[in-house]
């Protein structure tokens, strides 16, 4: 091989180097754009990691400041199916009695004071306390009763039975009517308080009409 074929040869090899290189992949490009890619993808990621958390932040946030309501004030008469709900405002200051079939529910505190200044009225007339005052309901404090009429009657029939005139002396409210009976809610129709008593008596017999009743899990 003489010098200008070996030039020629070495031409050939450099262009043929040269095509390769051209054809060759470019490897730190591609490396570019996939770690251009993971880029992409990793802020995809994170943004809808971001979402999310913010969405989820969101209904924690919400689900946090959504006010719990107060446990309910019941009284539950569980012979007659019954259940009263009660203002918040009663929770500590009433009695449930049990009397001669009726329900008597009282404040005990306006009770005690009642029964005192009686006993004190009853020692001054020299005369002898009867005992029975004592367990009798309606001696004081009463706030409301429940009567069953031995009768059973629907709220159009009352008014027109014998038991009609029943609401012409205290304020009733009709609760349920079974096979043999009928019941009312009864406020107190006498003086219930002392002076001292009184606004306390008044404030929580003032909200007898705010109760609510639920007959066998039915309001």
């Amino acid at each position: 091989m003489n010098q200008r074929q070996l030039s020629d040869r070495i031409g050939n090899v450099e262009e043929e180097l040269i095509h390769q290189a051209a054809k060759t992949p470019d490897y730190a490009a591609r490396r570019r754009k996939s770690s251009l890619r993971r880029l992409v993808s990793l802020a995809a990621v994170i943004a809808l990691m971001a979402i999310s958390f913010t969405t989820g932040a969101l209904a924690f946030s919400r689900e946090t400041i959504v006010e719990t309501p107060a446990e309910q004030e019941t009284l539950e008469l569980t012979k007659l199916g019954l259940t009263l709900i009660l203002p918040q405002s009663w929770k500590g200051r009433y009695e449930l009695i049990e009397w001669e079939g009726q329900y008597v529910v009282v404040c005990p505190e306006v009770r005690e004071a009642a029964l005192a200044q009686a006993r004190a009225e009853w020692a001054g007339g020299e005369m002898e306390w009867p005992e029975e005052l004592d367990r009798n309901p309606f001696s004081g404090g009463m706030l409301f009763y429940i009567f069953g009429i031995p009768e059973a009657l629907t709220p159009e029939q009352l008014p027109d039975s014998d038991w009609g005139s029943f609401a012409e002396f205290t304020e009733t409210r009709y609760l349920l009517a079974t096979a043999e009976r009928t019941y009312l809610l009864c406020h107190a129709s006498d003086v219930q308080f002392t002076e001292e008593t009184r606004a306390l008596y008044e404030r929580l017999e003032q909200s007898v009409k705010d109760i609510r009743i639920v007959v066998d899990h039915v309001l």
